[in-house]
C-alpha cells in the first residue's frame, strides 16, 4: 500500500481513509480526473491508538464518543481536493476534555459533466476551497456568509443555532483573493466576514467559473484578509520564491468587506516578514495564515491583510537541503515528487535561536533558546506519504516552554516507492 495526504490507498479498492487529530486539517484528494464522494464522517474518538502522541491519559480514556456528520460531505463532494478542519468549531464537541480526531472515508468517482453546478459550501470553521483545472483559473461571481435554510450545515447543532434564515451578508474579498488563481482556500469565519447574525451557526457559499487566464502570470500579489488562507502555488516542477511580504494595512479597497470604519482607516500600518519565505521558498505549493499569532499585530484594531509578491523559478537539484520550517499557528507542508514519499529524520517543536520566527515578537518572546522537544508524531502522521500538512502547535505538540514563540522544524528525506 501507500499512504499520501492522510488517505491509506489499498490495492484493489476504491475505498480511501482519512484521518486528521483535532486542531489540524484532513485533506482529500483524487486524482485523474476523479472527485470525491464522501461515505461516512465521524468526529470523536473510538480507541486509543490513534491520536495519542503527548497525551495524557484522561484524554484518550472515552472511547464511546463518535458524532456522524453530513458537513464532510456537503463541503466536499464533487470536488477533487478538499481540506477540513478537524474541531469542535465546525463538528460541535461530542465529549468534552477528549482529544479528538475526525475519521473520514470516500471514494473517488468519475464526475458528472456538469462542472461548477452548485455553490461551493463551507460551515462556520472550516474551509471553503475552490478549484480550476486545465489551466483555467477562479473568476467568483458571488458569495454569502451566513444562513439562508435549515438544510446546510446542520449537523449538531441545536434548534436556536439554525432558527434564523434571514441572516445573509455578499462579501467581495472572496473575489478580491481567489480570482485569477488555480486553487484557492478561504475560512469561513466571523473574523474574516464578521457576524451578520450572532448565536446562528453559519456557513460560507462561493458560486465561481473557471475561465481561460489573461496571459499576465503573477501579475500582482497574492493577498489573504486577516483570519483567512494565502496559498502560493507553482506550477510545471517549478518552485516558490518569495520577493516580499508584509502584513498590516496600507489601503481601504483591500479586504473591507463588512468592516465598521474605524477599522480600516489606518493605512500606515505595515509590517515586513521574512517567515513567509523561510516557510515556503523551493516548494511547489504553500500556505500561510494571515493572522497576529503568525506576524504579530502592527496595529491593534485595524483588520489586516498579507501581502505576498513571489516568482516561480526552476527547483536547485537539491531536494530537501535544510529543514523544513513553520512558525507557532502556521502549516509545515512536506512534499516529495510522482512517485516518492516522505521518510522523517527528526522533527522539533520549541525555540533554538534567536534567527527563526522572529518577526514582530517581543524580546521576551524569542529569549528561550532552550526550548525543544522531539516528536516521533510528524513521522506517524507523515512517512510514506507523498504530501503532508502538519500544524505548528500546542494542540499537537504540547507546550515545552510558556510564553516562548515556538516553531516546527522538520528534516525528512524523498524515497522511492516501490510497487511489487
Amino acid at each position: 500500500f501507500l499512504v499520501t495526504d492522510g488517505v491509506l490507498f489499498a490495492a484493489g479498492s476504491q475505498k480511501l481513509h482519512v484521518v486528521a487529530c483535532e486542531g489540524s486539517v484532513a485533506q482529500l484528494k483524487c486524482e485523474n480526473g476523479e472527485v470525491i464522494s464522501v461515505t461516512s464522517a465521524t468526529y470523536g474518538r473510538r480507541d486509543q491508538q490513534t491520536c495519542i502522541a503527548g497525551r495524557p491519559t484522561n484524554q484518550i480514556t472515552n472511547v464511546q464518543c463518535s458524532r456522524s456528520s453530513d458537513s464532510v460531505g456537503q463541503s466536499c463532494n464533487g470536488k477533487q481536493s478538499c481540506s477540513i478542519t478537524a474541531s469542535n468549531s465546525v463538528f460541535g464537541d461530542p465529549c468534552v476534555g477528549t482529544y479528538k480526531y475526525l475519521e473520514v472515508e470516500y471514494k473517488c468517482e468519475n464526475p458528472e459533466k456538469k462542472p461548477q453546478s452548485g455553490p461551493t459550501v463551507a460551515c462556520e470553521g472550516s474551509v471553503a476551497q475552490l478549484q480550476c483545472d486545465g489551466g483555467k483559473v477562479i473568476s467568483v461571481t458571488s458569495a454569502t456568509y451566513g444562513r439562508r435554510d435549515q438544510q446546510t450545515c446542520i449537523a449538531g447543532r441545536p434548534t436556536n443555532q439554525i432558527t434564523n434564515v434571514q441572516c445573509s451578508r455578499s462579501s467581495d474579498s472572496v473575489g478580491q483573493s481567489c480570482n485569477g488563481k488555480q486553487s484557492c482556500s478561504i475560512t469561513a469565519s466571523n473574523s474574516v466576514f464578521g457576524d451578520p447574525c450572532v448565536g446562528t451557526y453559519k456557513y460560507l457559499e462561493v458560486e465561481y467559473k473557471c475561465e481561460n487566464p489573461e496571459k499576465k502570470p503573477q501579475s500582482g500579489p497574492t493577498v489573504a484578509c486577516e483570519g483567512s488562507v494565502a496559498q502560493l502555488q507553482c506550477d510545471g516542477g517549478k518552485v516558490i520564491s518569495v520577493t516580499s511580504a508584509t502584513y498590516g494595512r496600507r489601503d481601504q479597497q483591500t479586504c473591507i468587506a463588512g468592516r465598521p470604519t474605524n477599522q480600516i482607516t489606518n493605512v500606515q500600518c505595515s509590517r515586513s516578514s521574512d517567515s513567509v519565505g523561510q516557510s515556503c521558498n523551493g516548494k511547489q505549493s504553500c500556505s500561510i495564515t494571515a493572522s497576529n499569532s503568525v506576524f504579530g499585530d502592527p496595529c491593534v484594531g485595524t483588520y489586516k491583510y498579507l501581502e505576498v509578491e513571489y516568482k516561480c523559478e526552476n527547483p536547485e537539484r537539491k531536494p530537501q537541503n535544510g529543514p523544513t520550517v513553520a512558525c507557532e499557528g502556521s502549516v509545515a507542508q512536506l512534499q516529495c515528487d510522482k512517485g516518492e514519499v516522505i521518510s522523517v529524520t527528526s522533527a522539533t517543536y520549541g525555540r533554538r535561536d534567536q534567527k527563526t520566527c522572529i518577526a514582530g515578537r517581543p524580546t521576551n518572546q524569542i529569549t528561550n533558546v532552550q526550548c525543544s522537544r522531539s516528536s516521533d508524531s510528524v513521522g506517524q502522521r507523515c512517512n510514506g506519504k507523498q504530501l503532508c500538512n502538519v500544524e505548528a502547535s500546542n494542540s499537537m505538540f504540547g507546550d515545552p516552554c510558556v510564553g516562548t514563540y515556538k516553531y516546527l522544524e522538520v528534516d525528512y528525506i524523498c524515497y522511492a516507492f516501490l510497487t511489487g
